[in-house]
This record gives structure tokens, sequence and C-alpha cells, in this order.
């Protein structure tokens, strides 16, 4: 028999996956054994000396789930995953109708075969992907009765309360009569640049995470900025820098770590290093762009030289930018009480008028009172 180790009251999920995805199907192992489900995985649960073959089919079997793991490694690979997958199709046409069973999660945009379009799937490079699995799983489990458990995750967000109006820095080269609409704080600015800094041979970037806010004075919303999100797993070049699953995964759980204690934070942008190559938005980051879905108005890409030590940010979106939109762009930084003034980036000027001290104290009265 295969090896069901696990409590008998928690849902057991069984993880299909092409041995090319095994990174990302390690991370999932683990982040739904923190989230209180009892997966299955074959390196982790058949013993030396089982025949591994029964053993996958047996689980299979006594699974109350099981999660396809498509990819474009998967779908394309002939052999053993391709028999779980039809050993998983025959049992769930063993269930009764509207029986949550099969699960597809796609890794990336591969097509869903044939056989598993009649289910729903999941993309794991879509923003909320987490939260949707867990709602199939727990839906599941409450269906047969089973344990639920809340994990116990605390983060919070890395801005820092301060009665300090913020100071507003303007790009060389941009109007300083222009609207300046990103909030950006001086502790998510050192994160990031710390990051980028370490390695400077090669592109390195992250996502950003924040909010849209309504303030007096500004004709549209502001954006604030409150977390940054390394990109841990990449294929990069000193040119060039892509993001891979396993990095959308840790996104996804690092997202919902920031989010538990009660703040609700969603994509804002991303960032990205031009080591030596100073800041501007290339055609690769252009597209690199469209692969995000952003849920605000105005989403940003932050661009750092970490050698000439610049930066700048830039709107992006779907529709091409407006002339008041386009080119570098400066931001409100927020500081805390003993942190000292600094932009850290050459290509940035500080503007300070009665217009702009308005503007500041406009946006420090709504952070205060939210």
């Amino acid at each position: 028999m295969a090896d069901h180790r696990g409590p008998h009251n928690q849902l057991r999920a069984f993880l299909c996956h092409s041995s090319g995805d095994k990174a990302f199907v390690r991370k999932l192992y683990r982040t739904l054994l923190a989230d209180g489900f009892d997966p299955w995985l074959d390196e982790e649960k058949i013993l030396p000396g089982q025949d591994w073959e029964l053993a996958i089919t047996e689980a299979v079997r006594a699974s109350h789930v099981v999660v396809v793991c498509l990819s474009q490694k998967s779908i394309t690979k002939e052999g053993f995953v391709q028999k779980e997958i039809k050993h998983a199709l025959d049992v769930a046409l063993e269930k009764p109708e509207g029986t949550i069973f099969l699960v597809p999660l796609r890794l990336d945009a591969c097509d869903v075969p044939s056989s598993l379009r009649r289910w729903h799937w999941v993309n794991c490079f879509q923003e909320g992907w987490h939260g949707k699995l867990l709602a199939a799983l727990h839906k599941r489990a409450v269906s047969l009765g089973l344990t639920l458990v809340e994990p116990a995750i605390r983060s919070t967000s890395l801005m820092e309360k301060s009665n300090l109006p913020p100071v507003r820095y303007c790009c060389k080269g941009e109007s300083a009569e222009s609207q300046c609409n990103i909030v950006f704080p001086q502790q998510v600015q050192q994160k990031i640049t710390s990051h980028l800094s370490a390695d400077t041979t090669r592109e390195y970037g992250g996502l950003l995470l924040g909010r849209e806010f309504e303030a007096p004075t500004f004709e549209s919303p502001l954006l604030l900025i409150e977390d940054a999100l390394p990109a841990l797993h990449t294929k990069a070049q000193m040119t060039y820098v892509g993001f891979t699953p396993e990095t959308f995964f840790d996104w996804e759980i690092g997202q919902g770590l920031v989010n538990k204690n009660g703040g609700q934070l969603t994509r804002v942008g991303w960032y990205h290093s031009h080591p030596r190559f100073g800041v501007f938005l290339s055609a690769a980051d252009i597209h690199m762009s469209t692969t995000f879905q952003f849920r605000v108005t105005t989403p940003v890409a932050l661009v750092i030289d970490p050698v000439n030590k610049e930066g700048a940010f830039f709107f992006i979106g779907e529709e091409p930018a407006t002339s008041s939109q386009a080119g570098p762009k400066g931001f409100w930084q927020l500081r805390g009480p003993e942190t000292p003034e600094t932009a850290s980036w050459s290509n940035m000027i500080r503007i300070a008028d009665t217009l702009t001290a308005a503007q500041g104290r406009a946006i420090r009265e709504h952070l205060a009172n939210a």
C-alpha cells in the first residue's frame, strides 16, 4: 500500500506534476503543509523499496483532491505524468457530479489538455491564485467533514508611521510643475536599492506592493508603495531579467504574508536594475510589463542603475502613455522621524515651494487618518 502518512482528518491532496516542474512543486508541497493540508509528493511519501508506480496509483485513488500542475514541460512530455493524469481522470469519473476532485493548476501560459478543460483551472502567474486554490481545497474539505487549520502567520508593512510631511523629488528633465502621484517610503526604497546593488553583473528585479488613495488638491489617485518583494528565481543576463513560475509562487505567498495582519496591499508595479546603462524602459521592459496583472489606475515600473546611482519611475499600462505620463518620474518620499532625508539617486532634485508644501501636508493628513 502507498504511504499516506499524515493526519487522517486532513485533506489529502495529490500533486501531479512533471519532473521538470519539481522545484515549483516542492514549494507548493511545503506551502500546503503550512496551510493545514496533507499534500502527497512522491519524493516525500514513497518509502525505499516500494514499487513507486503502484504507490503513485494507490495515492491518486486515496486522495481527496488531485492538483494537476500544467506547464509547457508537462503537456509536451511523454512518460508517467501522462499516466498519472489519465488515472486521475478515471477516478474523477467515479465521483458524484459537482465534486471538486481535479484542480488544474497552470504554472505558465500553456494550453490546457482537452481532457482537462471541463474543469476550471487556476493560473499561478496571476495575482490571487493561492487564495483561489485554497478556496477550492477548503470547499472540498468542508464537504468531507475534514479539519481546517488556520496557519498563524503575522507580518507588517514596511511603511513607518510618521508625522513628517513627505518630501517631493523630481527627476532631472521632468517638469517641476507636473503633478507627482507616487508616494515612496524611504524604507521600501532602501530595501530595493540594497537588493539591486548586491550584484551588478546582471539585472535583478521584483514586485511592488501598495494601494491607491484619494487626497485633496490632487486630480487623480495617488499610488502608495508600501512594500517590495524581490524575485529570488530569475532568468537574467546583463541586459535582461525574466521571472520564472517559482518567482510568481514566491510573490503570491509573500503578498499573502504581508496582508495577513489586516492590510490590503495589491500589486502596483514592478522594479528592476539597469547596471551601468541608466534609467529608461526598453522594448523588452515594456513587453515584460504586459505580463503582469495590475489592479490600479496607474501601475508603475521602477528602474534603478545601482552603479551610477540613478533611479526613476515610469507609468505603464495597456494604453500608450500620454504626454504628461511619458518619461521618467520622481516621487514623494516618506521617511521616519529618525531617518535622515536623502533621495540616494543622483538624478533626483528636491522640490520646495508653497504648492509642494501644501500637497505634502494633504498626503500626510490622509495617511495619518487612514
